[in-house]
């Protein structure tokens, strides 16, 4: 079982970020005693290394990526045998995930025009992996394209993990063909990208976990606020993977013509740089906690006839909020902290400057007492006002050095 701290090859477990069957993600930092890039790292190390079925898929996992030339997925450090582990470079940021929480929260707005960005860096990553080609003209779908796997690093940069990766996938996150054990597909890719691109838009997932709707009902509330949106979205979201974008090109090239046709100007590159200063703003200004609600204090009395200075709590009435008996959602908690690198001071928002109180007298002070006089108050001369006075001296001296010339 792997643990903080533990050493896999030039690199130091930090923390578990996720666990999967069999295999577990880690964060992990370079500690070989050198200064070679990248420095920080993620690891999906097996549980068991008698388990010749995950080491055989971590195996083809380090293979497949070896394969991808494109800097939107993840680039493989190494495969440790040993250690049954799988190294993958890292950057700092945040997933795509957390950035919804946060969103959905209103600590930072998104515009559309940064959300089809985003969808663009996404489907070019995705067509890069669907360029591999295998030993008897096989393609490899993603499968598993959700939140969760988009990663949105400090300068703007988009990568999509899990590539190659055998992962579970949300049920709301399915495409229709694949049903619950369906194996991934090409055309489902597609249909997860379009599903990212509603929940960007409108902040709400297509469909929730506990169950599936029509997707075109829901694609009805853009229908008004971004009807061209609608219609990409509507072929990309069809029941049938054959009325879909047929190729990957087709794709790229609908959601360049909405980013082009829709105006506005995309945020991406200072998207996470924003959101990482604005969470330092309210770590230092934190909102002041939610008050509980009056309540009425009535007199009644008791068996005894004693005056009560509060009722009692009727059954299904609540007299403290319920938010604040609700814990941290676990998924705003696991945000991966350890790749948060440290701001610039200059990213942050300034504190406005404190007012300074008058200070107190000294009891052995001086003591000035207002006199009763009206004094007018003190204006020093603008500019202009200091100028024509220069002028006007300026002036004064010419002529009477013309004066005395005439004189002489």
């Amino acid at each position: 079982m792997p643990r903080a701290e533990q050493r896999i090859g030039p690199f130091r477990l930090l923390q578990e970020l996720e666990a999967g069957a069999g295999v577990s993600l880690w964060a992990a930092r370079r500690d070989d005693g050198t200064q070679r890039e990248p420095r920080l790292a993620t690891l999906r190390i097996t549980e068991n290394l008698g388990d010749k079925e995950v080491m055989a898929d971590l195996r083809a996992e380090y293979e497949l990526l070896r394969l991808v030339d494109d800097p939107r997925v993840p680039k493989p450090l190494g495969f440790f045998a040993g250690q049954g582990a799988l190294a993958l470079a890292q950057r700092p940021g945040i997933s795509l995930k957390v950035l919804l929480l946060e969103l959905r929260d209103g600590v930072i707005p998104m515009s559309p025009a940064t959300a089809l960005d985003l969808a663009l860096e996404i489907a070019h990553a995705v067509r890069a992996v669907h360029a591999i080609l295998l030993d008897g003209g096989q393609r490899i779908p993603h499968g598993h394209l959700t939140p969760a796997r988009i990663w949105l690093t400090v300068d703007g940069e988009v990568q999509v993990l899990g590539v190659g990766a055998r992962l579970e996938t949300p049920p709301g996150y399915l495409p229709p063909e694949c049903g619950e054990n369906g194996p991934p597909s090409i055309p489902g890719d597609q249909w997860q990208q379009a599903a990212m691109l509603f929940e960007m838009v409108t902040l709400e997932p297509l469909f929730e976990d506990a169950g599936r709707g029509d997707a075109d009902e829901r694609l009805r509330t853009l229908d008004g606020a971004y009807p061209a949106l609608a219609r990409t979205l509507h072929r990309a979201l069809a029941e049938r993977p054959e009325d879909r974008y047929p190729v990957d090109r087709e794709w790229i090239r609908a959601l360049h013509g909405l980013l082009r046709d829709g105006g506005g100007v995309s945020e991406r590159k200072e998207l996470v740089a924003k959101l990482l200063a604005a969470r330092r703003v309210r770590a230092k200004n934190p909102p002041p906690e939610p008050a509980a609600p009056k309540t009425e204090r009535v007199a009644h009395l008791s068996a005894q006839g004693d005056p009560q200075s509060t009722p009692p709590e009727a059954p299904g009435l609540r007299l403290t909020p319920p938010s604040a008996e609700l814990p941290e959602p676990m998924d705003r908690a696991k945000d991966w902290k350890a790749f948060e690198p440290p701001l610039e001071e200059e990213l942050a928002a300034l504190p406005p400057l404190p007012v300074p109180e008058p200070a107190a007298p000294q009891a052995d002070s001086e003591q000035i007492e207002p006199s009763g006089e009206h004094v007018e108050p003190v204006r020093g001369r603008s500019f202009t006002e200091s100028l024509a006075i220069l002028a006007f001296v300026i002036l004064m001296v010419v002529v009477a050095l013309m004066l005395i010339r005439l004189l002489l």
